[in-house]
């Protein structure tokens, strides 16, 4: 199941994708795919989906702590999550 509970995000879908990495050769096909061709020294990579959320994203207390770990980036944090610069900064002690 895709969808969030109770005011959380979608998941990420999953993808097969050839030539990852490759901006102008990428392709990308999106859930179960099958026959796709592959020429030898071509490449390919698996982007697996995820669950849903649960709570909106925002109220996860979290999110800061794994900021400071280093397992959120501040970029996703004010994305995904919808923190704002300044409590990046604080939450990273800057």
């Amino acid at each position: 199941m895709r969808c969030g509970v109770v005011g959380g995000a979608e998941a990420a879908n999953a993808y097969a994708v050839v030539h990852p990495g490759a901006p102008e050769r990428e392709e990308r096909y999106p859930g179960i795919a099958s026959n796709i061709g592959l020429k030898p020294g071509e490449s390919f990579s698996i982007e697996t989906g995820g669950g849903g959320g649960v709570l909106p994203p925002s109220d996860r207390d979290l999110v800061k702590g794994d900021l400071q770990d280093g397992l959120l980036t501040p970029r996703k944090a004010r994305e995904t999550y919808g923190l704002t610069d300044e409590e990046i900064a604080a939450a990273l002690g800057k």
